[in-house]
């Protein structure tokens, strides 16, 4: 990752004045040379040499044609981010992405004690990402995508406090920090990849699914066979929601019905006689007490 390679070069000055952008992009402001000129205190001189490295880093873009107005790249972030979950963390090597999806991309951060935790960096305004963002209720306030980004991580790490808290087996959230997500490694296996699937392997699926719903009172919305890790101690946790909506959200039972589904359609590819009916009585349940 380009941040992870610069952030060793970097000076304090520097790391300051990619906060000082941050900072006016939080304030709905347009960071301009000239208003940095004056929060930097610095001469002109200086401050432009500064700018060529951070540009030359790929850690500020320009803006504007005229060259007077600039932000923060996703690799600009990425370097404030890494530079306090390195301090915080004590993670000393950060792995090439393991994964890249439309919204995210996961690396493997190594702390001192040789821990590996997944490091998940939203990357909010790919392509792939803006065909389905209006089918979220994402803010209709335009933020920079790096902030967009950071909200989405935010709401994420909401998801898997609260899921803990209500007795859904996640991975432990270790922190947050700005678009980066940070979890506890789980040793296993996405179920998509398990060899040997039974009907009590559905069984604790649909148990963990059903805390979601009547414990946690949330709904997935992108449920499938990789969004389910099958640890090596034989339990069965839920990953990524980064779309996940209230029981109470007006399209909820629908997302639901497909979560459901989603699954239920992957058990039968396996040959395994499931009876979706009676797994999912608990959800008519559910809803008659509503």
């Amino acid at each position: 990752m380009r941040a992870w390679n610069e952030l060793p070069s970097l000076s304090a000055t520097e790391l300051r004045l990619l906060e000082t952008v941050e900072k006016t992009l939080l304030r709905r402001r347009t960071p301009t040379i000239r208003a940095l000129e004056r929060a930097s205190q610095m001469t002109a001189d200086r401050l432009q040499n500064i700018f060529a490295r951070l540009f030359g880093k790929g850690l500020l873009r320009y803006t504007s044609p005229s060259k007077h107005s600039l932000a923060l790249t996703f690799s600009g972030y990425d370097a404030l981010a890494l530079n306090e979950l390195r301090d915080r963390l004590g993670i000393v090597l950060l792995s090439p992405s393991a994964s890249k999806g439309k919204e995210s991309d996961i690396h493997v951060g190594t702390t001192s004690s040789g821990e590996d935790l997944v490091m998940k960096f939203y990357r909010f305004g790919r392509i792939s990402f803006r065909s389905v963002m209006s089918k979220r209720e994402m803010s209709s306030h335009r933020l920079p995508w790096v902030l967009m980004s950071a909200r989405g991580a935010s709401q994420e790490a909401n998801a898997y406090r609260h899921l803990e808290a209500k007795g859904v087996a996640v991975p432990r959230l270790v922190a947050v920090n700005r678009h980066v997500l940070v979890l506890k490694t789980v040793p296993g296996v996405m179920l998509q990849y398990v060899h040997h699937v039974d009907l009590e392997l559905a069984k604790r699926v649909f148990e963990q699914l059903r805390r979601m719903y009547e414990n946690a009172g949330m709904v997935h919305v992108d449920m499938s066979p990789f969004n389910i890790l099958v640890g090596d101690d034989g339990l069965v946790y839920l990953i990524d929601f980064p779309q996940w909506v209230p029981r109470s959200h007006r399209n909820a039972r629908a997302y639901l019905d497909r979560d459901i589904q989603n699954v239920v359609d992957f058990f039968r590819r396996r040959h395994v006689d499931i009876d979706p009916h009676e797994l999912l009585a608990w959800v008519n349940s559910t809803l008659a007490s509503e």
